[in-house]
């Protein structure tokens, strides 16, 4: 339960942290289902804001992206820059382009970040995919840290 608390304090969520810090542990695995769910829901939110976001933008003349794609069992990450994230995306799952992301079946997106200037959006590419990898999966478990495909919330 203490685990619990800490993850929702954490969060921010400190009235529901006090609840899980006083709780017995008979009930930690209802808790634990709670949690998850508490915690989907508010990661569901994120998300939400962050695709309105971007749909909103989407339609701007001067639109630019930087993405994390992945292949199914997250082990290969490929970071890539476009003006069309949704276009990207679909030929990358569609392995329309031959290349690292088809040969390595990279296809799933879990992490963008969008710009209105094509020099900075090539400046954060370079810099992300000069980091470490440990660097990378920090930037993605901020956005996502369920590692959902985030391309069907951006086509919708």
């Amino acid at each position: 339960a203490g685990e619990l608390a800490a993850m929702f304090d954490q969060m921010g969520d400190t009235q529901t942290a006090d609840v899980y810090s006083e709780q017995s542990e008979e009930s930690e695995k209802y808790s634990c289902f709670l949690l998850q769910y508490k915690y989907n829901m508010q990661m569901e939110d994120k998300f939400k804001s962050i695709i309105l976001s971007h749909n909103q933008t989407a339609s701007s003349r001067n639109q630019y992206y930087i993405y994390i794609i992945t292949n199914y069992h997250n082990t290969v990450l490929y970071v890539g820059v476009t003006s069309n994230l949704i276009k990207r995306i679909y030929e990358h799952k569609n392995k329309v382009v031959k290349g690292f992301t088809n040969t390595y079946n990279c296809n799933k997106l879990v992490y963008f970040e969008i710009f209105s200037d094509i020099q900075e959006a090539i400046k954060r590419e370079k810099y992300i995919k000069g980091k470490k990898r440990s660097f990378k999966l920090d930037l993605i478990q901020s956005l996502n840290p369920n590692w959902l495909d985030l391309y069907d919330m951006i086509t919708q």
